[in-house]
């Protein structure tokens, strides 16, 4: 699979903004995919036009997001830009669901950053997270 299987969500409906390193595209597409089946709206940063100031879009979509899902992998753990999403989140009063693509060494401020989140452990189903913690505003019906 090279990419994510959907075209992220563009409208005013409540949705969901996907924060992930873009060394792990492969490893999410599965998750975000049965999200997307399953009716959820989903933003992440395919959407983004080149000639787009980067940072700008970015905070413009963690700003009228309900929820941030947050995929956590060693390479996350090194970004820049997903370290700047959660601080930008949690500014933001964004929940945040953190969720672990494999066994991930929180460092680089991570421990801080996620201290106040409920986190979804490896090997559990986002479905099942999302359900228990009330993604259904970001839900097509």
């Amino acid at each position: 699979m090279t990419g994510l299987p959907f075209a992220p969500y563009e409208g005013a409906e409540p949705y969901i903004f996907v924060s992930y390193s873009r060394k792990d595209t492969d490893k999410i597409a599965p998750w975000v995919g049965r999200l997307d089946g399953a009716g959820y709206r989903m933003w992440y940063d395919r959407a983004i036009p080149g000639s787009t100031k980067w940072a700008q879009e970015i905070e413009e979509h963690i700003q009228c997001a309900k929820y941030m899902l947050l995929f956590l992998s060693p390479s996350a753990v090194e970004s820049e830009w997903v370290r700047d999403e959660i601080t930008y989140a949690r500014k933001c009063r964004l929940p945040v669901c953190p969720v672990y693509l494999c066994h991930t060494d929180l460092k680089n401020g991570f421990n801080i950053l996620l201290a106040s989140f409920n986190h979804c452990p490896e090997g559990s189903y986002a479905e099942q997270y999302a359900k228990k913690h009330r993604f259904k505003v970001a839900y097509t019906d």
